[in-house]
């Protein structure tokens, strides 16, 4: 039977259906379908005979693997991973939280959960936020679907979550997706008020990563 040999764990928002659909095109690659099995998060109880024997029976490929968000901010899930398949190679997608939270809000107005301008919006989750991080419920607690706080505490609490994947087999990819001209435009003052607000959390990410992002330059200004 095959076995997963690689895993795109996250985080969302961040291209991992877009480099799972590129990686899908080469014949030497096999994903399970769904590409999100949830199976280290929420259904291991399942068993992982029955993970590879529904998702895996019939790959015959170099390289199969899964990708799923929820694995990013799961420690069990890495536990779980590391446990069964120790060879594993991790791919982590991180996006600029700055347009991660843009791209949060067109989901949410395509979806009609957000009716109200980016600004308004943003103010109002971040307050929401404010009171989740008062409460200091862990991430996994919390139901996130449709909201704009997954930014903030995603960028807080990414070095507790990276720290129980193994170093040595992970690879961080920053992806950046360019928006069409027919889509909204990330107005001045909100960008400005996201900068401020994930500025120190990057710059501290930049120095846990020991990478300057250069693709995030947007923010390399001196903190305050």
């Amino acid at each position: 039977m095959s076995k997963p040999n690689f895993f795109i764990i996250g985080s969302a928002k961040s291209g991992t259906t877009s480099l799972a659909s590129l990686l899908s095109e080469n014949p030497s690659v096999c994903f399970s379908d769904p590409k999100e099995t949830r199976f280290f998060s929420k259904n291991y109880h399942k068993g992982i005979q029955f993970y590879e024997n529904k998702y895996f029976r019939n790959a015959n490929h170099p390289l199969i693997g899964e990708g799923d968000v929820s694995y990013f901010h799961n420690p069990k899930a890495a536990e779980r991973i590391v446990k069964h398949y120790p060879e594993a190679k991790i791919i982590v997608l991180l996006r600029n939280p700055m347009h991660r939270a843009f791209s949060g809000y067109l989901m949410g107005v395509r979806a009609g959960r957000f009716q109200k301008p980016f600004m308004e919006t943003l103010e109002v989750n971040l307050e929401q936020l404010k009171l989740f991080e008062e409460e200091k419920l862990e991430y996994s607690e919390i139901k996130w679907e449709g909201k704009l706080l997954l930014n903030g505490h995603y960028l807080n609490n990414i070095k507790r979550f990276l720290k129980f994947w193994p170093q040595d087999k992970m690879k961080i990819i920053i992806f950046e997706r360019l928006m069409a001209n027919t889509k909204p435009v990330l107005e001045p003052c909100a960008e400005e008020f996201l900068y401020h607000y994930y500025k120190k959390r990057v710059q501290d990410l930049k120095y846990f990563l020991n990478d300057d992002i250069k693709e995030w330059s947007d923010f390399d200004k001196k903190v305050d």
